[in-house]
């Protein structure tokens, strides 16, 4: 048996849920037989936060590594994304060196996206990285190091002492998988403390919705998308290894009932599911088993999800009410149809637009991410793009995001936006001078509590743009779109 700790970076943004990527790794190495806890540093640093530690980020570090120093790990897991990146070095270079007995495994979206580039940067930091899903991946490892061999060649994992390629492997089977392990996140606190962490993983954009103001869990019912849009990270990420294409896999209906049935017996009174985007059209047979597993149990519960625009219809849309479906959102990205053509995304606006009108009709509340600040758009263009939203009365159910370029998606490699650019060390000012783009640093509280999927990354836009854009859309009447309208 080995003791595992999975390290989760500060991330510093404005949505901080509780990561059941972590939670379904916890799991698995448990089902093996070893014991398992989750450090959330952004948890952690919450936590100081609300106790007005103005050094609430070294507090959390100094907790962190205190709590490693109490649990002994034998191996110590690190989840990346792009977002968290630079955390997670600072993270990772006092873990290594406080602590180098221990083996240290990275994985995540930002290390199957630049497994090599930071293999190439950081070999010092990390002994092994999972590449693709790590659930089959990590168990296989922990196998091998409980056997004493610590660069036995395994499907998706690279070592950091050698050149080697990683092996393709075959994505798991959702369906074999262990409910997700959200305990493990809770482990280090006491009662007081588990509270404000409870509190920091509801800080999300539908926390104030009917239904989800009381407390909510996450859940998945897929992994995947059948989409394959230019800005965005699920088609490359869950990508098969051996065929190369896209995938999405579909938990069973009865599965997905299980865990909500527990879920409300633990006293959650609203279920979000946390999928690119949720299956019902596209899959029709699924969505029709999971309505018959939840009117068969008398399932009660507020729910929202994700969707296309094409996913539903009218009597789509009956149906979901009925099985308390209360909040969704859809990317309607932009205006005009060119742009979305460009973004490979292929959808009716109008259409669109009459989605939001039926939900409306129906008490669903309906949301729409829309990008600004596109390739070669000017201010007076992104302006416009907002009175667009204006003018169709859904300003109240659209948020807002900068168009970003995250690592290996068919934008990055449009524009030229090599993997070693994210590195903290890199001089982005270069990038800026020589491709006209501009990386947004974290820590922009202005920029970060307004937009969606904003820092540690590059825009087409400066910072500057961003802010005045926000202030735009404040200037044409919007407060707070989750408030109430007099008279309603």
């Amino acid at each position: 048996m080995l003791k595992v700790a999975f390290m989760l970076p500060a991330y510093m943004g404005s949505n901080h849920s509780l990561f059941l990527g972590v939670a379904y790794l916890s799991s698995a190495v448990k089902k093996q037989g070893n014991q398992s806890i989750v450090l959330d540093e952004d948890a952690i640093r919450w936590i100081y936060a609300k106790k007005d530690e103005s050094t609430s980020l070294e507090k959390a570090e100094g907790r962190v590594k205190e709590e490693i120093r109490k649990y002994a790990p034998d191996v110590l897991c690190m989840s990346l994304n792009t977002t968290n990146l630079k955390n997670g070095l600072r993270m990772l270079s006092y873990v290594r060196h406080t602590f180098p007995e221990a083996y240290t495994v990275v994985g995540g979206p930002h290390i199957s996206a630049c497994s090599e580039q930071f293999r190439r940067w950081h070999r010092d930091l990390f002994d092994a990285a999972i590449v693709g899903e790590g659930e089959d991946a990590i168990c296989d490892l922990l196998q091998s190091i409980s056997q004493g061999e610590r660069n036995t060649p395994i499907p998706g994992i690279i070592y950091s002492s050698n050149e080697l390629s990683v092996i393709p492997r075959k994505m798991v089977d959702i369906n074999c998988l262990e409910f997700p392990d959200r305990e493990a996140f809770f482990a280090i606190y006491n009662i007081e403390e588990r509270a404000i962490a409870e509190e920091n993983y509801t800080r999300v954009f539908y926390s104030h919705l009917p239904g989800f103001d009381n407390g909510h869990a996450r859940i998945v019912a897929s992994r995947g998308c059948y989409n394959n849009c230019t800005f965005c990270s699920p088609g490359m990420y869950w990508r098969d290894q051996i065929s190369g294409k896209p995938c999405r896999r579909i938990r069973s209906a009865k599965s997905i009932a299980d865990e909500i049935e527990l879920l409300i017996h633990d006293g959650v009174g609203a279920i979000y599911f946390d999928d690119p985007t949720f299956p019902i059209k596209s899959d029709k047979k699924f969505f029709d088993e999971l309505e018959k597993e939840i009117l068969s149990r008398k399932l009660v519960f507020n729910w929202g999800a994700p969707i296309c625009s094409s996913e539903v219809d009218t009597e789509i849309l009956d149906r979901l009410q009925r099985i308390g479906f209360s909040y969704t959102y859809f990317g309607l990205e932009n205006y005009k149809e060119g742009n979305l053509k460009d973004f490979h995304k292929m959808q009716n606006i109008q259409r669109c637009l009459e989605l939001i009108r039926e939900c409306k009709k129906r008490n669903i509340h309906c949301d729409a991410s829309y990008q600004i600040g596109l390739p070669n758009e000017t201010v007076e263009d992104i302006k416009k793009s907002i009175d667009w939203i204006f003018k169709n009365k859904i300003e109240r159910n659209a948020f807002y995001s900068i168009t970003a370029i995250w690592p290996e998606t068919m934008m990055a490699k449009k524009y030229g936006v090599l993997p070693e650019f994210y590195e903290p060390s890199y001089d982005k000012n270069i990038i800026e001078r020589e491709m006209g783009l501009f990386y947004y640093e974290q820590g922009n509280p202005i920029v970060e509590q307004f937009y969606s999927n904003c820092s540690g990354t590059y825009h087409f836009v400066p910072m500057d743009v961003a802010i005045e854009m926000k202030y735009y859309v404040f200037d044409n009447g919007l407060t707070n779109r989750f408030a109430k309208k007099r008279g309603s």
